[in-house]
Parts: structure tokens; C-alpha cells; sequence
């Protein structure tokens, strides 16, 4: 599982990743990719390709935390290139909300 967000919202990916990683689902211990879980082995790669990995056929499940700061150029870029991946891979996405973005 990978989570995407805004670096804003920072904070709430990282409590999200801590109380799901390592929990037992179904018999299944869930793995989840956050980037400073992995800090040491991130240091000297090529990122692209990493994260194209990370975020596409290494994982089975994408979180997409949409907020306020989520609404940028470059998200929408991310957001569509999660799609497209989605429908190669076979990708499920989950989405987390923040209520005001939302709505009430």
C-alpha cells in the first residue's frame, strides 16, 4: 500500500502509514510505502523509477489524501498518472478526504 499526498498534509500520511503498517488483515501483514519509512534506502537511487515501482505493480493498494493542498498542477498530474497505472496494473485506490475539501 502507498499513500500519495500533499506535503502539507505531511502529518496526517504519516499517522495513517504508522497505524497501518505491520497490521494483520485477513491473515495478511500490510506493508505500506511512506517515504520516510524508507529513507535509507531512497538515499543515492534514481526516484523516477523508484516511485513508478513503489507506486505501480509493488503495490496493490494507493491512498490518495485529497485536500485543499491537493489541488495543484502537479497533483492533478500525479492524479492522472495514478489513474492511468490503475487500469494497467490493476492498481485499487482508496481515497481519504479531508472534510472541508469535500464538502459538509
Amino acid at each position: 500500500m502507498v499513500i500519495s499526498f500533499a506535503g502539507e498534509d505531511r502529518e496526517i500520511a504519516k499517522n495513517l502509514a504508522g497505524k497501518l503498517q505491520n497490521k494483520l488483515v485477513n491473515d495478511r501483514t500490510v506493508k505500506v510505502f511512506y517515504d520516510e519509512f524508507y529513507k535509507s534506502e531512497l538515499w543515492g537511487k534514481e526516484l523516477t523509477e523508484y516511485f513508478q515501482k513503489a507506486y505501480g505493480h509493488d503495490s496493490r493498494f494507493i491512498v490518495l489524501l485529497l485536500s485543499k493542498y491537493f489541488a495543484t498542477a502537479g497533483a492533478r498530474g500525479i492524479l492522472i498518472g495514478i489513474a492511468l497505472g490503475a487500469l494497467t496494473t490493476g492498481l485499487r485506490v482508496l481515497f481519504g478526504v479531508d472534510r472541508p475539501y469535500g464538502g459538509n
